[in-house]
């Protein structure tokens, strides 16, 4: 298996996709509930417009606290993005350069004169979403790959690299072939 080589900049949607992934992953059942909930309102609503439900207007509270609670994380979401985006320790728009293989890891930040490497299967997990890869090496350090960049033959050979190093702790929205 070919070590992949990658040079890139992180943007504010790299970052925003990210950020978004990973609250409705750690909130997931959170936002199940919202959704059921906001439905079953929806379905209630159309029902009692038609005559078919009596209306009682008690019940709209449980539909109300549920949206207020869905608003409140992702304002709580954004106004983190923009902090972050606007913090001095911000990476947003800086230069990585990355290299992984089945065996090993480095990424650099030229700029800022930072530096890891280490084995590729000490990544906590990975996870392959719409337009990057999320790689954790611990809980709360996540770098972000995006693949804006990238041709179609390194991200089907990132794929298999963290598929191959992580094994179950490697998660994909999509099922790509190593090239």
């Amino acid at each position: 298996m070919r070590s992949v080589e990658l040079r890139y900049c992180i943007r504010v949607s790299d970052y925003r996709e990210a950020v978004y992934y990973v609250l409705f992953l750690r909130k997931k059942t959170g936002f199940r509930i919202a959704a059921g909930v906001l439905l079953v309102s929806f379905v209630y609503a159309v029902l009692c417009f038609h005559g078919v439900a009596a209306a009682e207007p008690a019940i709209w509270i449980i539909p109300a606290v549920c949206l207020i609670w869905v608003l409140l994380q992702l304002a709580e979401a954004e106004r983190d993005i923009l902090r972050y985006t606007r913090s001095a320790d911000s990476l947003i728009g800086v230069r990585y350069e990355s290299t992984f293989s089945a065996e090993r890891f480095s990424i650099s930040i030229p700029e800022k004169s930072f530096s890891i490497s280490g084995k590729t299967s000490d990544f906590t997990c990975a996870f392959e979403i719409a337009h990057c890869f999320l790689l954790y090496a611990t809980d709360r350090q996540l770098f972000i790959v995006p693949t804006r960049d990238m041709k179609k033959e390194e991200a089907s050979a990132l794929h298999a690299v963290l598929s191959k190093s992580l094994g179950k702790n490697f998660y994909s929205l999509f099922r790509r072939r190593a090239a």
